[in-house]
């Protein structure tokens, strides 16, 4: 009886416990290390102690976390600036990102190489690493775009980790736990298609596979991979790969109701909305609410993220969106200006207000709220649709590309090619948006599943798998992981099957 008893208790322990967990987030983008500092923030509430290691590869992100975070900001070597430069030129962000643009390629291939040096230069500091070790953590979260946080944590001895994805689910995420992701209905990340592709869409959605496959496997993996055997961090038999297989669990900021359908694991956790607040009362100064009051049509917000600069759009573009906004007399457009200073709101024109930041979720809580008009970001668009309001989506770059595609699939938003913009297909898109009922109604009805898709709150599935990771450290993952993910290609596809019975064919010809 009194190991029964010992043992319930070291079942209970780690589900009652205050646990201390570590999370690395190089700082990719703010919307990234929004999302990780957001996670961050419901684990503290919870009791939890948090370190949020940012490997400081922009100098640009900046990052204000919540009380009883302990934040350790990593200076990894990396000029100021060129993280953004290599992001957001040749080509940039209003320009030609298609996957057969060679240049993206080469972009990639730079935007690796920083997080690769970043890596080592992180993973040389001896003084940090030794620190961190010393803290004894229960478990590590590291976001999907750099393994560099697999080796780390096994550096400093951390036995259970849990994999982040800020977006949709990258494919070689669930790919690595041993989950196939066809490439034949299930888009790629990168990929301006959604799951019923034409033989020119799966062209693309191949092609996109190989180019992030490369990059990401045989470039920035391996290099890395590469540099923690030479610290001794792993054994020569291993790789990163092989840790990142060890993972508790895959967290993704989406929600299956909201995306294609795609196979699913038990190792497959879904967050999305764990960013947005939820029962929060906004309140907009005198400056905002006399705006938002102005026009009797309500207001429309055009925002392109925090790194796409609205001031670098080319000037037809520009003149564009000018055009269709005058259109419109009756709207008022909110749109984010950096080239305005901060703290203050310009009317540039009747009906068209500049301001180089935006109290977005305030704005998107007001009744006057009418649409958005951005890049296909997926924080944007999940406020946008816990408020039930519809969007327009001009994808720039990156996961836009597959956001777009859902949300054109679900019929709460429409598309823009950046390429092909005038003003008459802006004056069409925010015709169609504003006054066919049937986006705002697609909205509302998908807000709501989203809110009410789990008999738990976001924050708490997310709370709930940090502390089943820890109960199960250093547990063997491998039985809730499918054989696929050590078989070779030809084995699954049942190609070994084929070769026994060559022979016995060729005899049988005969």
């Amino acid at each position: 009886m009194r190991n029964v008893v010992s043992l319930s208790l070291l079942l209970i322990l780690p589900f009652s416990c205050s646990l201390n967990v570590l999370i690395f987030a190089p700082t990719l983008s703010f919307s990234h290390v929004a999302f990780n500092g957001n996670i961050a923030k419901e684990l503290v509430e919870r009791g939890h102690t948090v370190t949020l290691l940012l490997s400081s590869v922009d100098d640009t992100v900046r990052y204000n976390a919540s009380s009883g975070i302990e934040v350790i900001r990593v200076n990894v070597g990396i000029p100021n600036g060129l993280l953004t430069r290599s992001l957001w030129n040749n080509p940039g962000p209003y320009e030609d990102a298609s996957p057969f643009n060679p240049a993206i390629f080469a972009k990639l291939m730079r935007v690796s190489s920083i997080f690769v040096r970043a890596c080592s230069e992180l993973a040389k500091k001896s003084d940090l690493v030794s620190h961190l070790k010393a803290r004894d953590y229960d478990v590590g979260l590291v976001e999907q775009y750099d393994s560099c946080g697999f080796g780390l944590f096994t550096a400093l001895g951390i036995r259970s980790t849990v994999w982040l994805s800020a977006t949709a689910v990258y494919r070689l995420q669930p790919e690595a736990i041993g989950v196939n992701y066809p490439l034949s209905y299930v888009p790629e990340l990168f990929a301006h298609v959604d799951d019923r592709m034409s033989l020119f869409g799966k062209l693309e959605n191949v092609l996109v596979a190989t180019v992030t496959e490369l990059v990401s496997t045989f470039y920035s993996r391996a290099e890395e991979t590469k540099m923690f055997k030479r610290l001794g961090v792993l054994p020569a038999a291993s790789s990163l790969r092989d840790v990142s297989r060890g993972a508790h669990s895959i967290v993704l900021n989406a929600n299956p109701l909201f995306d294609v359908p795609m196979p699913v694991s038990t190792q497959i956790v879904h967050v999305g909305g764990i960013t947005v607040p939820d029962d929060v009362v906004y309140h907009l100064d005198q400056i905002w609410q006399a705006v938002v009051n102005q026009r009797n049509d309500g207001f429309v917000l055009v925002t392109f993220g925090s790194i796409a600069k609205t001031r670098d759009m080319p000037r037809e573009m520009a003149d564009s969106f000018r055009a269709g906004f005058a259109a419109f007399p009756n709207l008022t457009f909110i749109v984010k200006d950096e080239g305005v200073l901060r703290g203050q709101v310009v009317r540039s024109s009747a009906n068209v207000v500049r301001t180089s930041w935006l109290p977005q979720l305030a704005l998107m809580a007001q009744p006057q709220f009418r649409a958005i008009i951005t890049h296909g970001g997926w924080s944007s668009i999940l406020e946008s649709l816990y408020v039930g309001r519809p969007m327009i989506l001009m994808p720039l770059f990156g996961d836009h590309a597959k956001n777009s595609q859902v949300v054109r699939a679900k019929e709460v938003g429409l598309l823009i090619d950046k390429m092909r913009v005038t003003p008459t297909v802006l004056i069409n898109s925010v015709r169609e948006i504003i006054e066919n009922p049937k986006y705002a109604a697609n909205c509302v009805k998908f807000g709501s599943m989203l809110k009410h898709s789990s008999p738990r709150r976001s924050a708490d599935l997310m709370e709930f798998t940090v502390r089943r990771a820890a109960k199960m450290a250093g547990a063997q993952t491998r039985w809730q992981t499918p054989q696929e993910a050590f078989l070779s290609p030809l084995i699954v596809k049942g190609f070994d099957l084929v070769f026994p019975l060559l022979p016995l064919l060729f005899v049988l010809s005969i």
